[in-house]
């Protein structure tokens, strides 16, 4: 077994002793009737069997084979509530071959392939979906659903877009093509997420915008085209979900005078090209993105809040100079680097294609350390360096001829929903906004946690589409976090097969280092591990969408700390609460400092000070006062930029149902006993998921999606010797940050039985993190 990669298994179903039959092909089944449940979320009932209390035995025990291999209950593991609906794709029992990172299988013994020979392998394993197993097409191949009748992998030829003259130019601009890596075949039946950067004022040469480009080469890695003009240009790395021939970018009008390139999902675009051709504006193709211009021209720099979906935009307005505007949609789903110079804007959507595109190094913001202690990542509108920036949510910033740079918040509160605040109104909500954003042709996946809200996104899916594939990871070993059982028995009730990946605690030398790099900034999550490694298998079996649960504890407090808030009466609350969103308390992290460090912090505003002023800001109730600072900034920068770059560092896109708009303006308008009462959180989508998740699922208790760093950070394990290395001397302390007796009194009072498995992680990720830079930066 390669080292480095994780153990994939393929879901056997329900630890339960009678099996059931797979059923047919999900291509077939499509276009079957099937009998629907009544109530508020209709679907597609159970199989007759199942609704009738009986078990259907496996094919094993039909051949007289016995139980399968493994087949017996598992100890710690609750036993399901319900026979499991689960069809397994063709092969699917079957395990996979098992690759080293990189995706270099391991040679065989004294035979080791040159190295020009694995950077091609290497770079095939990043552009290229690579076919599993001996001779099997990929996952996502096996069960695709062709809704146009037409073959994979055989495009049409690009039809001429808006504007566009017959040999694919637009009047108006010069087009480029970069030399160097060329762009990749198109894809049938897909729409455009990408990657994007540009620049205004002074700009970078073609070196700089090829490696701007390739740095973010990973999460586009279809198609690649850049336009430039007289100290302007803008630029995109293209992955296809929908509609290929018309979504090339940039997008520009019929004049040539507007140009816009962006990343992300406009799940209202076809309203919005009815409202178009209503006022004779014709826009071709099929892609979200297309209707971005004429858009804009129609409603100026407003057209942004009528657009429901994630995106950051990136617009050039030449019809009276030079203007750049950069949008971010409003819960920052998609992030969107900036440094503003004497001479101009630069931006990319990774902080590696930005620092490309800069003529001088960045210098290191001092400030960034006690940013990531309080907070555990860089919040939106900070990163590692200084004069470098992040749009925060639903944010604007516009650069006109006079290098003059505006930053307009926008209102990131929607008009109210139509939508009663009641669990049938909130399910009828989630019905629509899934249904909406899973239109694609091209088989999907989603993450099965085994918690109630991914559990509910994979039913609601499950109902729309009969080609989706559950993702679960799982962690060598016994933990009392373990919640495959319960992920197993959600992907049964849902009625989708489960691919179970194991990730083995000898391979986590290799995968953080590689989920550092792909994050870019630090987060001191540890299940960023499990994100890395989730999104890698869900590549690999050659799927470009996949649907996650995050944002719902947000939105509808999920979280103890939404109840422990609301339980204080002194004015120490917000101290507390914060307390609990940082690496370890204010007090302890600040004792790491150096005397100059702590100095410096305390000369400024500190980053928990400006937490303070942001958790103070007064709302409707409490409640909604802790859920709206979640919202904007513990969410947003935490959890969703954790999820963007970790899902695009492997061409895949995370798509985020209780992040919409709607979703976030029912929350808002829910009242607070629906939401936290006492002990009982998230109280109206507990009420909602009644017969969208199983018995089991409902009546646990919550437990966030976790990674058992605790049981892998003990002396003599792999992960702890790593951490050692890393933290034996860290640059963080040759730097001035931190303290190096500090840390290595960690360290000895770990050994010792205190328990600093989180505290060490963090800092074993920082220090990987923290950019090369030479000597202290803030002396």
């Amino acid at each position: 077994m390669g080292a480095g990669r994780p153990r994939v298994r393929a879901d056997r179903g329900p630890q339960a002793r009678c099996r059931h039959l797979p059923g047919p092909d999900p291509r077939l089944r499509q276009h079957q009737p099937q009998p629907q449940v009544p109530g508020p979320f209709p679907g597609p009932a159970p199989p007759a069997a199942v609704r009738a209390g009986r078990p259907v035995p496996s094919p094993q025990r039909l051949r007289g084979g016995g139980p399968r291999r493994g087949g017996g209950h598992r100890p710690g593991v609750a036993r399901p509530h319900r026979p499991g609906l689960r069809r397994d794709p063709p092969g699917a029992r079957r395990r996979r071959r098992l690759r080293r990172p990189g995706g270099v299988p391991r040679p065989a013994e004294g035979r080791t392939p040159p190295d020009d020979e694995l950077e091609r392998r290497d770079l095939q394993r990043v552009l290229l979906p690579r076919p599993r197993g001996r001779g099997r097409p990929p996952l996502a191949a096996r069960t695709a659903d062709r809704h146009d009748g037409t073959a994979p992998g055989g495009a049409p030829p690009a039809a001429p877009g808006v504007g566009r003259r017959p040999d694919g130019t637009r009047r108006g601009e010069q087009q480029v093509r970069l030399r160097g890596r060329p762009a990749l075949s198109d894809r049938q039946g897909e729409t455009p997420l990408c990657r994007i950067y540009g620049y205004v004022g002074a700009g970078p040469d073609e070196t700089a915008l090829r490696a701007a480009r390739d740095a973010q080469l990973s999460g586009g890695p279809d198609q690649q085209h850049c336009v430039r003009g007289e100290n302007w240009g803008l630029g995109c790395n293209r992955l296809s979900i929908q509609d290929p021939s018309h979504g090339r970018q940039p997008f520009t009008n019929a004049g040539g005078s507007v140009h816009a390139v962006f990343n992300g999902e406009i799940y209202n675009f076809r309203a919005i090209r009815e409202e178009l051709a209503g006022r004779g504006v014709r826009v071709d193709g099929d892609s979200d993105g297309s209707v971005l211009v004429p858009y804009y021209e129609l409603h100026g720099d407003r057209f942004v809040d009528r657009l429901e979906g994630m995106y950051a935009i990136a617009l050039m307005d030449l019809r009276f100079g030079q203007r750049l505007k950069l949008w971010c949609d409003p819960l920052a789903v998609k992030s969107l680097y900036y440094a503003v110079t004497g001479d101009g804007v630069a931006f990319s959507s990774e902080l590696s294609g930005l620092t490309a595109l800069r003529p001088r190094p960045l210098d290191v913001d001092p400030l960034a350390v006690d940013h990531y202690m309080n907070w555990q990542c860089l919040p939106n509108g900070t990163s590692w360096y200084a004069g470098v920036s992040s749009l925060r949510p639903g944010e604007q910033l516009v650069h006109d001829v006079r290098t003059v740079v505006k930053h307009r918040p926008r209102n990131t509160c929607p008009p109210p929903a139509g939508d009663a605040c009641t669990p049938e109104g909130l399910g009828a909500l989630l019905t629509r906004e899934v249904e909406r954003m899973s239109t694609q042709s091209a088989p999907v996946a989603v993450q099965v946690s085994g918690g109630l809200d991914s559990a509910v996104i994979a039913t609601l899916l499950r109902r729309r589409r009969a080609d989706v594939t559950g993702f679960h990871v799982t962690h060598e070993g016994s933990h009392d976090s373990d919640e495959e059982g319960y992920a197993r028995e959600a992907a049964a009730h849902a009625g989708i097969p489960l691919e179970v990946v194991e990730i083995r605690e000898a391979d986590l030398p290799d995968l953080i280092p590689a989920t550092v790099t792909a994050l870019g900034t630090p987060n001191a999550t540890p299940h960023a591990v499990s994100a890395y490694v989730l999104f890698r298998e869900i590549a690999r079996s050659s799927f470009r969408v996949c649907f996650v649960g995050d944002g719902a504890d947000e939105q509808f407090g999920g979280y103890r700390r939404h109840s422990t808030a609301l339980a204080g009466d002194d004015e120490t609350w917000r101290a507390r609460y914060l307390d609990r969103l940082s690496l370890v308390p204010e007090a302890y992290y600040r004792r790491l400092y150096t005397p100059e460090y702590r100095a410096l912090v305390d000369s400024g505003v500190s980053s928990r000070r400006r937490s303070l002023e942001l958790l103070g800001r007064p709302g409707p109730s409490r409640l909604e006062q802790v859920l709206s600072f979640d919202r904007l900034h513990k969410l947003p920068s935490l959890n969703l930029r954790k999820l963007d770059h970790l899902a695009m560092a492997h061409a895949v896109e995370g798509r985020v149902p209780y992040c919409q708009p709607s979703v976030t303006a029912f929350a808002r308008r829910a009242p607070d006993a629906l939401k936290v009462d006492g002990a009982r959180r998230k109280r109206i989508l507990w009420a909602a998921g009644r017969g969208l998740v199983p018995r089991s699922v409902q009546e646990r208790p919550k437990q966030p999606f976790t990674f058992p760093v605790d049981a892998f950070m003990t002396p003599g394990t792999k992960l702890w010797d790593f951490t050692t290395d890393v933290l034996a001397r860290p640059r963080l302390c040759d730097s001035g940050f931190l303290s190096g007796p500090a840390v290595r009194r960690v360290l000895a009072e770990h050994t010792e039985g205190r328990d600093h498995a989180r505290l060490l992680w963090g800092l074993m990720v920082l220090e990987l993190s923290l950019p090369r830079i030479p000597g202290a930066p803030f002396r």
